[in-house]
């Protein structure tokens, strides 16, 4: 246990969370929940990104060890792949998912969004068969916790237009990513059909975004 806690979990996250990729990830995440177009105050903005830092960790966890049978296949390098002890790696899921828990308490967000969140992540990844999972439209239902992140980070804000916009937004560019940086994705026309279909939706949500705020209506 000591040897895969100052081993392979450091491994882990250099590999599958480089804070030099997640750490701009949970900014945004941060930053997008806070649609009412004033400058968030500093103490506010951090507890968001500490939380969206969280989240991200513990749904990218649970979606490699959703993954893991696949990815012993196609990617043994991975550490998750050659791991031995999963049981350690779904305890390092739950802590993660404990102290998201509290601190969305603390802070006084979306505890039961967060809740509904991990029902659905429990049975998305242990009722639906991986072949589905990993298929296009399977990814991107994955890809709704992103908005959902959000959802949870956003405070007090009121559901309006320009929250609306702002999940959309974060969906959207999160599904455009996902296209492009997955090889196996890319290959296929259909999913480069569509990434050029939510590029075309992520042009017309900018635009929708200007309108709403022409006109005032970042609330």
């Amino acid at each position: 246990m000591s040897n895969f806690s100052n081993n392979g979990l450091i491994r882990y996250v250099r590999e599958r969370y480089p804070f030099r990729v997640f750490l701009p990830v949970a900014t945004c995440l941060a930053l997008a929940s806070f649609p009412g177009g004033n400058a968030p105050r500093w103490f506010e903005f951090a507890v968001r990104l500490i939380a969206g830092t969280l989240l991200v960790f513990q749904f990218r966890l649970w979606d490699d060890l959703g993954d893991q049978p696949y990815d012993r296949v196609h990617h043994p390098d991975r550490v998750l792949s050659g791991a031995t002890k999963i049981a350690v790696f779904g305890m390092v899921t739950a802590a993660a998912g404990v102290a998201n828990l509290a601190l969305l308490l603390l802070s006084g967000r979306a505890v039961m969004s967060f809740l509904i969140l991990n029902a659905a992540a429990i049975v998305w990844y242990w009722a639906v068969p991986i072949a589905w999972r990993r298929s296009i439209g399977g990814r991107h239902v994955t890809l709704l916790k992103y908005p959902a992140f959000v959802w949870m980070l956003r405070g007090a804000t009121q559901p309006g237009p320009a929250l609306l916009i702002s999940l959309t937004a974060i969906f959207l560019c999160f599904s455009i990513y996902e296209l492009i940086h997955d090889g196996e994705m890319r290959s296929r026309v259909a999913a480069r059909r569509l990434m050029a279909l939510e590029v075309c939706l992520l042009g017309s949500v900018a635009v929708a975004a200007l309108r709403v705020f022409w006109n005032g209506g970042m609330l």
